[in-house]
């Protein structure tokens, strides 16, 4: 009557292919009446949008931040939340994903909440934990730090701001947040700039959203591939 942690995609793959089943079989006694590939697209969005971040406690650098989405996609999968959700917030190519690409020192990017059902929804739109990047040992000022994993650290140049921080998403209906992204110039250097946007239910009649963001600030063909001979 132990719990164990094992890791890799052998022990994740059945944990969300068990989870994913429930979440049909939820979302079709719920009355959902999609079918076929619409169906595994909306389940697929679903699970995204109200997975839970999961938050790192120890850095060198003493931050508590989640850990990148380039480690942890969107968190850990809430089958409940994920049955239970009616509203998907989605990027400008329909995902519930946001790949920003290379980026400068301004991006704008579109969310749109989508609701399915006969009832109004109230959110708040934000960023607990603000901008991320990788860190680099040139950070603390130093040109090597061994035995560490990866991990992201607070970009405080770097800035996430909202068209609207409050919204009510109509009934069968939609409504699109515009986000800009500003990074100060010379701050970071060929790195990637992420993130999360938390989407806050204010009326308890939804579960919390989350959308996971990704870009690259800088050349990413400046880096070095092969080491110098």
């Amino acid at each position: 009557n132990r719990y164990g942690s094992m890791s890799g995609t052998s022990m994740s793959a059945p944990h969300v292919a068990g989870a994913t089943a429930l979440i049909i079989q939820g979302l079709k006694e719920k009355g959902i009446t999609l079918e076929g590939r619409e169906l595994v697209e909306y389940v697929k969005k679903t699970v995204i949008n109200t997975a839970e971040p999961l938050i790192e406690d120890t850095t060198e650098l003493d931050e508590t931040i989640p850990y990148s989405p380039r480690r942890q996609g969107p968190g850990m999968i809430q089958t409940k939340a994920a049955i239970d959700n009616t509203v998907l917030a989605l990027g400008d190519d329909g995902l519930a994903t946001v790949a920003l690409k290379e980026i400068g020192d301004t991006t704008t990017f579109n969310l749109t909440l989508s609701n399915v059902s006969s009832e109004a929804k109230n959110f708040s739109i934000g960023s607990d934990y603000g901008v991320l990047t990788a860190f680099e040992p040139s950070m603390i000022g130093r040109d090597l730090l061994s035995g560490y994993e990866p991990f992201d650290v607070i970009l405080d140049t770097a800035s996430l701001s909202f068209s609207q921080t409050k919204v009510t998403v109509p009934a069968n209906g939609e409504i699109t947040v515009a986000i800009t992204l500003k990074v100060k110039a010379g701050s970071v250097t060929n790195n990637f700039v992420e993130g999360f946007v938390n989407i806050k239910s204010t009326d308890g009649k939804n579960p919390d959203l989350v959308v996971p963001y990704m870009g690259y600030y800088g050349d990413w063909d400046a880096e070095t591939i092969v080491d110098e001979m």
